[in-house]
Parts: C-alpha cells; sequence; structure tokens
C-alpha cells in the first residue's frame, strides 16, 4: 500500500510575467517564439509529446550568432560553472579550469536527444570556444544545468532570457467555468451567482452590495466549488469537466511532488510532468479507458503539469491528489471492495405501492498489508497523522483495475498486529469519498 500525503493548492490565479522573448519547442516539433509575459508549454521535438509548461531561472547566451557560430572568445567569470550545450555533428574545445576540453556533438540533428550537453568550470576570462564540423544553436550559460535555447544574432551581442516568475499556487487551466467573477462595484439580486477565490456563492438577499463572498456575513451562500476547482476542493462527488476533448493544468505546489493521482476521472490518456524549474524534467503518460490512475516516482519538483486527452468525448476529473509518496507496505490480496448505498425503499401506505429513492452511495475498503519491522512505528505514526485527511490511497498501479485500487478515502479505522519478529500486519479500513 502506498499512500500520497497531500500538498494543499493554494487557489491563487495570479499574473505569469517574464520581462522578456523565450523560446520552446510546439506540437509540430517547431522551435518557436513565446512573447513577453507568455506562458510556455513544450514539446518534445522528436517524439511530440508534450512534456508540461516550462519554468526556468533567467539565463544569459554568452555565444554571438548561435543559429550559425564561429570560433569566438566569450566573456566568462573565472573559476565559475558554465554549461555549453549545441546541436550537430560537429566538435566544440573550450580551455577550463584543468585544461582544454573537446565536446563532440551528436547525430547532427536539433532534436534534444542529440543535444550535446557539458558542464565546464571557467578558466581565465575569456573563454575561447573553437569551432569544428557542423556545430549550431550553440549555447554558453552560467550555471550547472542546461535551460531551453536562447538565440543570439550578431557580432558580440549576447541575449538574456527573463525569469518566469510564478508565484506559490499559481495555476493555469483550459478548464473553465462560465460564472461572472464577483465585483465589488456591481449590485446583485438575490440568487445571483458568482465565482470568488474558485468557489460559487449565491446572493441571499437583493440589493447585495460592496459585501465580499465568503465572510461570515448572511449576505452570500457558498454552493460548491467552481468547475475548475472541483477536482482540488477535497469534497466528495462532483467532477472538474474540461471544454475540448485536450485539456491540461499546471500549478506551482508549495512544497515539492513526486506523486500524483487522479480519481474518478474520464479520460484515454493522461500525461504527468513534474519539474524543478532547474531543468529537471520528467514525464510519464497512461492510456486506456482510464477511471483513476497513479503516477509515482518523480524527482521531487514543484512545478507539476497534467494534460488529458479523451477524444472524441472531454476529460473529466474528479479528484487530484498531488504531493509526497509513503509506501507503508507490500498489500496483500484479495482486495475488499463494499459498496454501502444510502438510497432507501418507500411503500405508500394507502396503495401499497412502491418507490426507490436514489441517493448518494460510498465504497468501504478493507485491506491488509504487510509492514517490515523497521517500518512499524514510522507506518503508526504516519496513519494516525492521516486521520481526518482525505488521500489517495494506491494498493496496485495496474490501470486495469482504476478506481478499484486507487481510492480518494479517508481512515476509518486500522489494526497493527505483530505476526512476526521480523514483520506486523496492518489492517486497515477505508471510507472512499467518490
Amino acid at each position: 500500500m502506498k499512500v500520497i500525503i497531500p500538498v494543499a493548492i493554494p487557489a491563487v490565479f495570479s499574473t505569469f510575467a517574464r520581462a522578456s522573448k523565450a523560446w520552446t519547442f510546439n506540437s509540430s516539433k517547431v522551435l518557436t517564439e513565446h512573447a513577453i509575459d507568455a506562458i510556455r508549454g513544450n514539446w518534445n521535438p522528436e517524439t511530440g509529446v508534450y512534456e508540461g509548461v516550462t519554468i526556468e531561472p533567467a539565463r544569459t547566451n554568452l555565444v554571438e550568432n548561435s543559429d550559425t557560430p564561429v570560433t569566438q572568445s566569450c566573456v566568462v567569470s573565472p573559476t565559475n560553472y558554465y554549461v555549453l550545450s549545441f546541436w550537430g555533428s560537429g566538435s566544440v574545445t573550450v580551455n577550463t579550469l584543468t585544461g582544454s576540453q573537446t565536446i563532440d556533438g551528436g547525430a547532427g540533428t536539433i532534436y534534444p536527444n542529440y543535444r550535446r550537453v557539458e558542464v565546464v568550470r571557467a578558466g581565465t576570462s575569456p573563454m575561447l570556444l573553437t569551432l569544428s564540423g557542423s556545430v549550431n544553436h550553440l549555447q554558453l550559460e552560467m550555471g550547472n544545468k542546461v535551460t531551453s535555447y536562447i538565440p543570439t544574432v550578431g557580432a558580440g551581442v549576447t541575449v538574456t532570457r527573463a525569469a518566469d516568475v510564478v508565484s506559490v499556487g499559481q495555476y493555469y487551466t483550459t478548464f473553465v467555468d462560465a460564472t461572472a467573477a464577483y465585483d465589488a462595484g456591481t449590485t446583485y439580486a438575490k440568487g445571483n451567482v458568482v465565482q470568488y477565490n474558485a468557489r460559487k456563492y449565491s446572493s441571499t438577499i437583493d440589493a447585495n452590495t460592496g459585501s465580499t463572498p465568503g465572510s461570515l456575513d448572511a449576505n452570500w451562500t457558498d454552493i460548491g466549488a467552481t468547475n475548475v476547482w472541483a477536482m482540488h476542493d477535497r469534497v466528495s462527488g462532483g467532477q472538474a469537466i474540461a471544454s475540448s476533448p485536450y485539456a491540461y493544468f499546471s500549478f506551482r505546489a508549495p512544497s515539492d511532488v513526486d506523486a500524483v493521482a487522479l480519481v474518478n476521472i474520464e479520460a484515454k490518456s493522461v500525461t504527468v510532468v513534474v519539474s524543478d524549474g532547474y531543468g529537471t524534467v520528467e514525464s510519464q503518460t497512461k492510456t486506456g479507458d482510464l477511471t483513476a490512475v497513479a503516477f509515482t516516482g518523480f524527482t521531487p519538483g514543484a512545478y507539476v503539469t497534467i494534460a488529458l486527452d479523451n477524444w472524441p468525448d472531454v476529460p473529466k476529473v474528479g479528484e487530484c491528489i498531488a504531493g509526497t509518496l509513503f509506501e507503508a507496505g507490500e498489500t496483500e490480496f484479495p482486495l475488499d471492495i463494499t459498496l454501502v448505498d444510502y438510497s432507501r425503499k418507500e411503500t405508500d401506505p394507502d396503495f401499497g405501492t412502491t418507490t426507490f429513492v436514489e441517493l448518494d452511495y460510498a465504497s468501504i475498503i478493507d485491506a491488509t498489508v504487510e509492514v517490515a519491522k523497521v517500518r512499524h512505528g514510522l507506518v503508526a505514526k504516519t496513519l494516525n497523522r492521516l486521520r481526518a485527511t482525505p488521500t489517495a490511497y494506491i494498493f496496485s498501479d495496474d490501470t486495469d483495475y482504476g478506481e478499484d485500487v486507487i481510492h480518494y478515502a479517508y481512515i476509518m479505522s486500522f489494526r497493527r498486529s505483530i505476526a512476526r519478529p521480523t514483520l506486523s500486519i496492518l489492517s486497515i479500513e477505508l471510507g472512499s469519498l467518490v
């Protein structure tokens, strides 16, 4: 059994900013310029796989005429680390702190899988770059990780790409909600509905002016999360529904994430991308008639992008849980799931007519988990801490079982039994929330 210890994703929809143009590959595998303040999606130009939103620090390409470079010297800061990258089958020789170093290119294409990247430590300034053979898209930047390409044109010209500036909780999505945003200067009639801080509110009075939704007064009634936020509201039932067959949402979490689960979904393909914002980007994709999926094993990063495809229908997401993975132990099978139906039967006392009132239902999950002795105390402490905390419980990564093995649930009870000197048995009862 694996558990995602969730991070809270703040509903902060502030403005993305970048003070310069920037470049990534588009869905047609073409290197594309993005305007100032435009957020950048990136597609792998060899595979065509969407790799998420690109978030990077500021960097300067110190090379002149980077598309068609020649041998040249670049002003550097001695002893600092620099990243040299280029495409092509040629080579670049550089003078470093430890002497001359020759870097051979790849297969002569402009695809990232053949982009040759080396970290070098500068010797004296300037740094001489001696080119031989086919070399293009040459970039020399201070740092220890390569970033997206920064073209330069002209003798003695260097170009700086400004940082992609996002705040904690920054959130972007193609999911929409047509409900009008609350406006403090508007007068609302009774029953008017607005959205504010990712939730929808209905006015309880006429002539409702200057009363902010969410306050403790009685002028507004909270009627639930917006369509955008339904997948993050930690409430059972309901789905966020996309407006087209392909949809994505991207956010910066308040702390690093290495696991993501989506439950109560309708999709044929889900791709999750996690980035640390400094060049490390990892992507995983699952396909099929998906009802629940879990993605684990990422290098921790705060930037998360989730892309869904449900052609020809639109994707739907009941709940998204992102956080850090905790492995409790090995699930024993069978895994028991019991459906509890709250519908009721009613019989008319005069005519004897029987009808059914359809109400909601829930699932109860009874699982047995083997826990190694060395993890016994840690597992107990972690589960105690997760009481009254809805999160994802993963009993198998097999998407064919879907929502029967990946549950958005809360702990109802658990019992620990020391079965043998080397392991204990955890019996856990969970209440599903979808």
